[in-house]
This record gives structure tokens, sequence and C-alpha cells, in this order.
């Protein structure tokens, strides 16, 4: 008898769940989770971390308010919301968190995986990033980079490839609306990358884009890009242009 209470009520929750459409079991979860821990967003942790190491690290002199992210130096309002896009300083196009490592390396002159590593990149990524929240995405292709970096990003979102012979637009194209391991599937002008960094409460971590997208390339079992490559800045760009006008929200909060 207990067994079958026990069943009857597993039952009742799947059929609840099922019930919801994928953004809205994602939003009762998120509402969920949020009750049981008080209605502190998690993520906001990470970004005080960020925000600690950007106001504590320096080097050659300087500090992280020497660094140009897209607005000038020292200017954090917005200017996620306009990555990624070329940078002269460097002669390419960057994502947040290749700029952040530039402006780590190349401004203060510090050593990855010496002086730093990804983990403090993930935190700046979410406090800069913070700072362009419920602002609409903005990315641009007036740079010849950023029109060829568009083109390689899209290239990579339709190129299939593994033992799965899948691609990004196999599952986020064609499938939008359902799920994924009670994940839902969304297109870049569904929310795709909108509120990336992340706080991830199955991992208990944040995460940005770039880990999303390793993520991906795990499931469908293709070797992921390094940090920091091309292929994460390129389809970045790709997703972000796609999703132009969405608002951020960011840190987000996902599974």
């Amino acid at each position: 008898m207990k067994r079958a209470l026990i069943l009857l009520a597993l039952l009742t929750l799947m059929g609840t769940s099922l019930a919801l459409s994928p953004a809205e079991e994602a939003k009762r979860q998120r509402e969920l989770f949020l009750k049981q821990s008080g209605g502190v967003h998690p993520g906001e942790l990470f970004v005080a971390m960020g925000e600690e190491l950007y106001e504590s690290l320096e080097g050659n002199g300087k500090t992280m308010k020497d660094c140009d992210f897209g607005k000038g130096p020292g200017v954090l309002e917005g200017a996620y919301a306009e990555l990624p896009k070329y940078f002269k300083d460097t002669n390419r196009v960057e994502d947040l968190d290749t700029r952040v490592k530039s402006c780590l390396e190349n401004v203060l002159g510090l050593k990855y995986d010496e002086d730093f590593g990804r983990e403090e990149v993930v935190a700046l990524v979410s406090y800069i990033a913070s700072f362009s929240n419920e602002m609409p995405i903005n990315v641009t292709l007036d740079d010849p980079q950023e029109k060829e970096m568009f083109e390689i990003g899209k290239r990579l979102w339709f190129w299939r490839a593994g033992q799965m012979d899948m691609s990004c637009a196999a599952c986020h194209d064609r499938y939008p609306g359902r799920r994924v391991r009670l994940a839902p599937i969304r297109n870049p002008e569904q929310g795709l990358s909108d509120h990336w960094p992340a706080y991830t409460f199955s991992f208990d971590k944040m995460y940005t884009l770039e880990n999303r997208v390793n993520f991906c390339y795990d499931s469908i079992q293709i070797p992921h890009p390094d940090f920091y490559s091309e292929p994460h800045i390129a389809l970045a760009l790709y997703m972000r242009f796609r999703a132009n006008g969405n608002l951020l929200d960011v840190p987000g909060f996902t599974r």
C-alpha cells in the first residue's frame, strides 16, 4: 500500500511537470529553489567574488579599471550587451571571457594558470556582465573581422560531426520548445544566450556561455573547443547577433 501511494505521488508530480511548458517548468524550478534558499540567488555570490577580484587585482602599476571592455577604460555599464566585438588593441574579436583574460595578461601583466585561472575569469565575467542586466543585446557586425567571425560561427552552428552526426542547429533550430533531460531547448531568438553567465544548481557552480557550449559538445560526443578559442568567440557572436534585442537576465539560473 505504501509503495502504491509513493508511486501515485511520483506520477502526480510527473504529470504536473509534463503539463508545463519547458519555460514554465524551468521557472517553477527556479522559484522553488529560491524559496528554499530564502530568496537568495546563489549567482550573486559569484558576482560578489568577481567584484572583489576586480577591485583587488593589479600589476604593471595598473588595475582592472584600466581595462577597456568596449565602452572605455573602467566603464562596465552596457559593455557585455555589445560583446563579442572587435578590439583594436588585440586586433581580434573577443567575447567577455577572452577579453577578461586579455586584460589580465596584457594590461596587468599577469600569467594564466599562475596568477589567475578559469575560476577567476568566470567570477570576473559574472561581475562585469551584471552591469548589463536587463539591457538589450546589441551585437554589431560593423568591422570586417566581426563579419568574418559571424560566418565562422554560422558554419559551426550547422556543422554536423561526431558519431551522432549532430550539430547545434539539429536541436536548437529544429526542436525549440522541447526538452532534453528536463532542460528546455531554445534557439538564439528564444533566449539561448541571454541568461549566461548562469548559476547551475546541479553543479553548484557559475558557468559562462563558453562552458555551456562545451557542455553541448560533450553531450553530442564531439571534442569541445579550448576556452578563449576562435570557435567559442565565433559561436557566441553568431548566437548573440541572432538574439539582438533580447533583454539580458544575468546572472542567470539554470539546472
